[in-house]
């Protein structure tokens, strides 16, 4: 519902042109550029999914420092007894193991084993070498991104944990005011953390997780036809199914919309 209400009323742009719009531009971009462009664009993804939590930590640190006219509670105040160890079979409770494992395992999935970044780099790997060292380069980032994504939970936890809006009441759990807390603070205040909130908190996975076999493919097709096409025809070869590979992308996205939102299903 968060990113729903951000693509409507924030950017007041249809869902279905962004859409066609990205599909458009990744297809030329891919076509262009070529695997190098694969590459940047991973490696700025990279960056930029390790920076954006940071950001929102030093935000959220130095507000709660500097700012006058605040009373937050202390982050050792928080109970996580009522969180933990809750394995209870409740399908109306959203905060139990069960709903914690059915939630995540899109995610965990995607980084665990398809990230695309590691992928690569690792199938393109020149020897043994330059493999392991992107196994263990890879698991230290990944490490971190964890570390990072947990630390921005438990700070959003200690910012909002007293919001209720409409103080009624009604918002009983720290979880339940925060993604209202968000929205209406960073919109009003600071557009450029609210977009980096949602590429750091919510990074782009299953759009990845798509792209991830049809750019494994383009690796291989690259590495085996090389050797039986001329420079020219594998070019061009390579450019076809990047574009084929691009066009395919958007319209998987606009037949089936809820593939670019995992964390609302």
């Amino acid at each position: 519902m968060v990113q729903r209400f951000l693509d409507i009323a924030a950017f007041h742009v249809p869902l279905v042109w962004s859409i066609v719009a990205i599909g458009i531009t990744g297809t030329f971009y891919t076509a262009l550029g070529g695997l190098r462009g694969v590459v940047w664009t991973d490696t700025l993804q990279g960056i930029l999914i390790l920076v954006c939590p940071l950001t929102i930590l030093i935000k959220i640190a130095y507000d709660s420092t500097f700012q006058e006219g605040l009373n937050l509670r202390p982050i050792t105040d928080i109970n996580l007894r009522p969180y933990l160890f809750q394995a209870s079979f409740d399908l109306t409770n959203d905060e139990n193991v069960w709903a914690n494992v059915i939630g995540l395992i899109a995610g965990h999935t995607y980084r665990m084993g398809m990230d695309q970044m590691v992928i690569q780099r690792y199938a393109a790997a020149r020897s043994i070498a330059d493999a392991q060292r992107t196994v263990l380069i890879s698991t230290l980032l990944l490490v971190t991104s964890f570390f990072f994504l947990g630390s921005v939970a438990m700070a959003l936890v200690f910012w909002y944990r007293d919001c209720d809006p409409l103080l009624s009441g009604a918002i009983r759990k720290i979880e339940q005011g925060a993604a209202v807390s968000v929205i209406i603070t960073m919109a009003l205040q600071l557009w450029a953390v609210l977009g980096k909130l949602l590429v750091g908190v919510h990074p782009p996975r299953m759009p990845v997780t798509l792209d991830n076999c049809p750019g494994n493919f383009t690796l291989i097709a690259a590495n085996f036809t090389h050797a039986w096409l001329a420079q020219e025809e594998s070019e061009r070869t390579m450019n076809a199914i990047n574009e084929g590979k691009g066009i395919d992308g958007m319209f998987q996205r606009l037949g089936i919309p809820e593939l670019e939102r995992p964390n609302d299903i």
